[in-house]
């Protein structure tokens, strides 16, 4: 399972996925990918996984540079496609 946040500056110029990955219930991936540079950065830490919710934190350099009104949306994707959506 793939739960991730797309993140932009107001602009669009500037493009990030957060994302937390499970496989088989266990965590395989903590991360944020820059889509300008096309790097992914590796993060340590966990998150709390519940029944109905997922608790995962990013350090905030991950999005400073977005400017104080970026725009997200969030996804869960399993098994390669998409199942739920979340858009302010």
């Amino acid at each position: 399972m793939l739960w991730s946040i797309s993140a932009s500056s107001a602009d669009g110029n500037k493009m990030r996925q957060l994302g937390y990955t499970t496989l088989d219930g266990q965590q395989i991936a903590h991360f944020m990918f820059d889509y300008t540079s096309a790097q992914q950065t590796n993060l340590g830490g966990t998150a709390q996984l519940g029944k109905s919710k997922l608790t995962v934190s990013f350090p905030a350099d991950t999005v400073r540079d977005l400017g104080p009104s970026w725009e997200w949306y969030s996804v869960l994707n399993i098994d390669g496609l998409d199942v739920s959506e979340c858009q302010p």
